[in-house]
Protein backbone atom coordinates (compact mmCIF):
# COMPACT_ATOMS: atom_id res chain seq x y z
CA UNK A 1 0.00 0.00 0.00
CA UNK A 2 1.47 3.15 -0.93
CA UNK A 3 0.45 6.29 1.21
CA UNK A 4 0.77 9.82 -1.01
CA UNK A 5 0.66 13.19 0.92
CA UNK A 6 -1.51 15.74 -0.95
CA UNK A 7 -1.01 18.18 1.58
CA UNK A 8 -3.19 21.14 -0.10
CA UNK A 9 -6.20 18.85 -1.06
CA UNK A 10 -7.25 17.21 2.79
CA UNK A 11 -10.78 17.34 2.93
CA UNK A 12 -11.82 18.16 6.44
CA UNK A 13 -13.65 15.21 8.21
CA UNK A 14 -17.58 16.12 8.61
CA UNK A 15 -17.55 15.36 12.04
CA UNK A 16 -15.75 16.83 15.38
CA UNK A 17 -14.85 14.96 18.43
CA UNK A 18 -15.22 16.64 21.53
CA UNK A 19 -13.97 15.39 24.83
CA UNK A 20 -15.65 15.58 28.27
CA UNK A 21 -12.55 16.79 29.95
CA UNK A 22 -11.94 20.20 30.96
CA UNK A 23 -9.54 21.97 28.37
CA UNK A 24 -7.18 23.20 31.06
CA UNK A 25 -6.93 19.63 31.67
CA UNK A 26 -6.25 18.22 28.36
CA UNK A 27 -2.34 18.13 27.18
CA UNK A 28 -0.38 16.15 24.94
CA UNK A 29 1.42 14.00 27.37
CA UNK A 30 -1.72 12.88 28.81
CA UNK A 31 -3.72 10.39 26.80
CA UNK A 32 -7.45 10.87 26.90
CA UNK A 33 -9.13 8.08 29.25
CA UNK A 34 -11.43 6.94 26.30
CA UNK A 35 -8.60 7.80 24.01
CA UNK A 36 -6.22 5.43 22.39
CA UNK A 37 -2.47 5.37 22.02
CA UNK A 38 0.03 3.07 20.84
CA UNK A 39 3.42 2.70 19.32
CA UNK A 40 3.86 2.96 15.24
CA UNK A 41 6.28 0.30 14.36
CA UNK A 42 7.51 1.01 10.22
CA UNK A 43 10.23 0.18 7.92
CA UNK A 44 12.21 2.37 5.82
CA UNK A 45 13.36 1.23 2.11
CA UNK A 46 15.40 3.55 -0.01
CA UNK A 47 14.05 2.95 -3.91
CA UNK A 48 17.27 5.76 -5.02
CA UNK A 49 20.03 7.45 -3.64
CA UNK A 50 19.17 9.92 -0.51
CA UNK A 51 21.31 12.22 1.81
CA UNK A 52 19.83 14.07 4.62
CA UNK A 53 21.53 17.20 5.53
CA UNK A 54 23.74 17.30 8.71
CA UNK A 55 26.34 19.48 9.64
CA UNK A 56 27.07 23.04 8.26
CA UNK A 57 29.61 25.39 7.30
CA UNK A 58 30.09 29.20 5.74
CA UNK A 59 27.07 31.12 5.83
CA UNK A 60 27.63 35.14 6.52
CA UNK A 61 27.43 36.25 2.43
CA UNK A 62 29.77 32.87 1.51
CA UNK A 63 28.66 29.45 0.03
CA UNK A 64 26.95 27.09 2.63
CA UNK A 65 28.48 23.75 2.96
CA UNK A 66 26.11 21.04 3.83
CA UNK A 67 27.22 17.32 4.69
CA UNK A 68 25.24 14.39 5.08
CA UNK A 69 24.13 13.46 8.30
CA UNK A 70 26.32 10.59 9.93
CA UNK A 71 26.24 8.63 13.26
CA UNK A 72 29.41 9.12 15.74
CA UNK A 73 32.18 7.32 13.99
CA UNK A 74 33.13 3.37 15.18
CA UNK A 75 36.54 2.77 14.54
CA UNK A 76 36.92 5.36 11.91
CA UNK A 77 34.20 4.22 9.24
CA UNK A 78 31.62 6.65 8.37
CA UNK A 79 27.81 5.95 9.01
CA UNK A 80 25.61 7.93 7.20
CA UNK A 81 21.94 7.98 8.62
CA UNK A 82 18.33 9.39 8.69
CA UNK A 83 18.01 11.50 11.62
CA UNK A 84 14.64 10.23 14.29
CA UNK A 85 13.03 14.21 13.69
CA UNK A 86 13.37 13.50 10.06
CA UNK A 87 11.62 10.44 10.36
CA UNK A 88 9.17 11.42 12.96
CA UNK A 89 7.99 14.41 10.56
CA UNK A 90 7.47 11.91 7.66
CA UNK A 91 5.19 9.60 10.35
CA UNK A 92 3.96 12.54 11.75
CA UNK A 93 2.70 14.36 8.70
CA UNK A 94 0.25 11.08 7.05
CA UNK A 95 -0.92 10.81 10.68
CA UNK A 96 -2.20 13.90 10.52
CA UNK A 97 -3.64 13.65 7.48
CA UNK A 98 -5.08 10.09 8.06
CA UNK A 99 -6.77 11.74 11.55
CA UNK A 100 -8.08 14.86 10.07
CA UNK A 101 -5.44 16.25 11.88
CA UNK A 102 -3.97 18.66 9.56
CA UNK A 103 -5.82 21.89 10.22
CA UNK A 104 -2.99 24.71 9.13
CA UNK A 105 -4.20 25.18 6.14
CA UNK A 106 -8.05 26.49 7.54
CA UNK A 107 -6.97 27.98 10.47
CA UNK A 108 -9.18 30.73 11.30
CA UNK A 109 -6.01 33.49 10.91
CA UNK A 110 -5.79 36.70 9.46
CA UNK A 111 -2.58 36.84 7.72
CA UNK A 112 -0.73 40.22 7.20
CA UNK A 113 0.45 41.52 3.96
CA UNK A 114 3.63 43.79 3.54
CA UNK A 115 4.78 43.79 -0.47
CA UNK A 116 6.14 46.38 -1.89
CA UNK A 117 6.92 45.19 -4.98
CA UNK A 118 5.08 46.50 -8.18
CA UNK A 119 2.76 44.00 -8.58
CA UNK A 120 1.15 44.31 -5.61
CA UNK A 121 1.11 48.19 -5.26
CA UNK A 122 -2.79 47.98 -5.91
CA UNK A 123 -3.79 45.84 -2.80
CA UNK A 124 -0.67 47.23 -0.77
CA UNK A 125 0.83 50.86 -1.41
CA UNK A 126 -2.01 52.54 -2.78
CA UNK A 127 -3.83 52.15 0.58
CA UNK A 128 -0.74 53.33 2.55
CA UNK A 129 -2.47 56.51 2.58
CA UNK A 130 -2.84 56.95 6.15
CA UNK A 131 -0.03 55.76 8.28
CA UNK A 132 -0.92 55.95 12.12
CA UNK A 133 1.97 55.32 14.91
CA UNK A 134 1.72 53.65 18.20
CA UNK A 135 3.29 52.20 21.49
CA UNK A 136 2.52 48.57 22.48
CA UNK A 137 2.01 48.60 26.22
CA UNK A 138 -0.08 47.13 28.94
CA UNK A 139 -3.12 48.41 30.40
CA UNK A 140 -3.99 49.02 34.11
CA UNK A 141 -5.77 45.47 33.56
CA UNK A 142 -2.97 44.33 31.96
CA UNK A 143 -4.44 43.74 28.50
CA UNK A 144 -2.35 44.53 25.54
CA UNK A 145 -2.90 48.21 23.99
CA UNK A 146 -2.06 50.55 21.06
CA UNK A 147 -1.96 53.53 22.46
CA UNK A 148 -1.67 55.94 19.76
CA UNK A 149 1.24 59.03 19.34
CA UNK A 150 2.04 60.84 16.15
CA UNK A 151 5.05 60.81 14.34
CA UNK A 152 7.30 62.55 11.84
CA UNK A 153 10.10 61.07 9.23
CA UNK A 154 13.70 61.88 9.95
CA UNK A 155 16.44 61.38 6.81
CA UNK A 156 19.67 59.42 7.49
CA UNK A 157 21.70 62.77 6.50
CA UNK A 158 20.00 64.65 9.77
CA UNK A 159 20.98 61.28 11.73
CA UNK A 160 24.25 61.59 10.77
CA UNK A 161 24.78 64.87 12.61
CA UNK A 162 24.37 63.03 15.82
CA UNK A 163 26.37 59.36 14.75
CA UNK A 164 29.11 58.96 12.86
CA UNK A 165 28.21 55.40 12.04
CA UNK A 166 26.89 54.41 8.86
CA UNK A 167 23.27 53.44 9.46
CA UNK A 168 22.38 52.34 5.87
CA UNK A 169 24.40 49.33 4.80
CA UNK A 170 27.76 48.00 5.73
CA UNK A 171 30.72 46.09 3.18
CA UNK A 172 30.59 42.66 2.91
CA UNK A 173 32.78 40.71 0.71
CA UNK A 174 32.83 44.51 -1.12
CA UNK A 175 29.32 44.25 -1.60
CA UNK A 176 27.07 46.37 0.12
CA UNK A 177 24.65 44.44 2.91
CA UNK A 178 22.12 46.43 4.29
CA UNK A 179 21.18 46.52 7.80
CA UNK A 180 19.08 45.12 10.10
CA UNK A 181 16.74 47.05 12.17
CA UNK A 182 18.15 45.75 15.42
CA UNK A 183 21.69 46.18 13.44
CA UNK A 184 20.75 50.06 12.77
CA UNK A 185 20.23 50.43 16.69
CA UNK A 186 23.60 48.97 17.25
CA UNK A 187 25.47 51.08 14.52
CA UNK A 188 23.94 54.86 15.72
CA UNK A 189 24.06 54.16 19.35
CA UNK A 190 27.96 52.84 18.71
CA UNK A 191 28.30 56.71 17.46
CA UNK A 192 27.27 58.24 20.75
CA UNK A 193 23.73 58.99 19.37
CA UNK A 194 20.50 58.73 21.85
CA UNK A 195 17.27 57.41 20.85
CA UNK A 196 15.52 60.12 22.40
CA UNK A 197 16.11 62.96 20.53
CA UNK A 198 14.94 66.81 21.12
CA UNK A 199 14.30 68.06 17.43
CA UNK A 200 12.76 70.77 15.05
CA UNK A 201 10.14 70.09 12.32
CA UNK A 202 10.63 71.62 8.69
CA UNK A 203 7.38 70.61 7.17
CA UNK A 204 6.59 66.85 8.50
CA UNK A 205 10.87 65.90 8.58
CA UNK A 206 12.61 66.44 12.07
CA UNK A 207 15.99 68.23 11.60
CA UNK A 208 18.44 69.39 13.96
CA UNK A 209 19.02 73.21 13.75
CA UNK A 210 21.87 72.73 16.42
CA UNK A 211 20.07 73.99 19.05
CA UNK A 212 17.20 72.91 21.53
CA UNK A 213 14.17 71.49 19.30
CA UNK A 214 10.61 71.98 19.77
CA UNK A 215 9.47 68.89 19.86
CA UNK A 216 10.87 65.56 22.06
CA UNK A 217 10.76 61.62 20.49
CA UNK A 218 12.30 58.32 19.54
CA UNK A 219 13.57 57.16 16.76
CA UNK A 220 12.25 54.36 15.27
CA UNK A 221 14.52 52.07 13.09
CA UNK A 222 12.78 49.96 9.99
CA UNK A 223 14.36 47.52 7.55
CA UNK A 224 16.47 48.57 4.56
CA UNK A 225 15.08 46.94 1.37
CA UNK A 226 17.17 49.19 -0.96
CA UNK A 227 19.40 52.07 -1.35
CA UNK A 228 16.68 54.28 -2.25
CA UNK A 229 15.02 54.43 1.17
CA UNK A 230 16.21 57.84 2.82
CA UNK A 231 14.66 58.50 5.79
CA UNK A 232 13.24 56.53 9.44
CA UNK A 233 10.69 57.35 11.65
CA UNK A 234 10.62 59.42 14.72
CA UNK A 235 7.59 58.82 17.04
CA UNK A 236 6.97 62.02 19.26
Amino acid sequence: MKIHAPYNFVPLSKSIAFTDQESQNVSHDIPLQDGLYGIINFEVETFSPLAVGGAQSGGNGHLTTIQPFELPRANGEIRYAIPGTSLRGMIRNVFEIVSFGKMQKVDDKRFGIRDLTAGAKPIYRDRMGDIRSGWLRFDAEKRWIIEECKHCRISHKELRKKCRSEIVSEKVDGKDKFLHPEEKYQAFSSGEGHLNISFNKRDNDAVFDGQDGDHDGVIIFTGQPNPRKKREFVFI
